[in-house]
């Protein structure tokens, strides 16, 4: 069974530390976010990128997505303190990101993919609820990384690649980021 984050360490998630090592507004910049996008948070904890993405979409919108109610809870208190009007926020189930069919032009998970039991069954979930062309990005940790999660949950960059083959992805692409995580990114044609 893989680890869930602990929400005792929410704190952690919005740290200097994870702004420097992962900007949220240069990522979303370059994984291509678009100003109309529909764009899909999976595992949006606190609001790290979820917050920046409101901001870059002035015609689109944010879909927050959690299965932790404690998470969308503190994100949800940030909108409202923020005043943030295009950012919806869904607690979802492990099996389930109550999303409906082709109702996301782009879906995002950062370091969430090795969390999940049933990848596979994830990443059909993601390709159903994509609209035609829509597009997929994922950090995770490199198996060579330092820290995160244990070594033997950690998702090599073979793995990602074929389960996203067998989810139906195409225009797969890997590169790494930095020492310490990959960016994989697909589309749905």
């Amino acid at each position: 069974m893989t680890h869930i984050y602990d929400p005792t360490h929410a704190h952690h998630l919005d740290s200097l530390f994870r702004r420097l090592m992962y900007p949220p507004v240069k990522i979303l910049k370059h994984i291509g976010l678009q100003p109309d996008d529909i764009f899909c948070d999976i595992g949006a904890g606190t609001g790290f990128f979820s917050i920046p993405a409101s901001g870059l979409l002035p015609k689109g919108k944010v879909i927050a997505v959690d299965i932790q109610p404690i998470m969308i809870q503190l994100l949800s208190q940030k909108i409202t303190d923020l005043h943030i009007t295009n950012i919806e926020t869904i607690v979802s189930t492990n099996h389930d990101l109550l999303l409906s069919q082709e109702s996301i032009t782009f879906a995002f998970m950062s370091f969430v993919l090795h969390e999940v039991e049933n990848k596979e069954q994830m990443l059909c979930t993601i390709y159903n609820a994509l609209r035609s062309d829509g597009k997929i990005a994922i950090i995770e940790f490199s198996k060579k990384a330092l820290f995160g999660p244990p070594k033997h949950e950690r998702i090599s960059e073979n793995e990602i690649k074929n389960l996203l083959e067998n989810a139906g992805f195409n225009d797969i692409s890997l590169e790494k980021y930095n020492f310490f995580a990959y960016l994989a990114k697909a589309r749905k044609l």
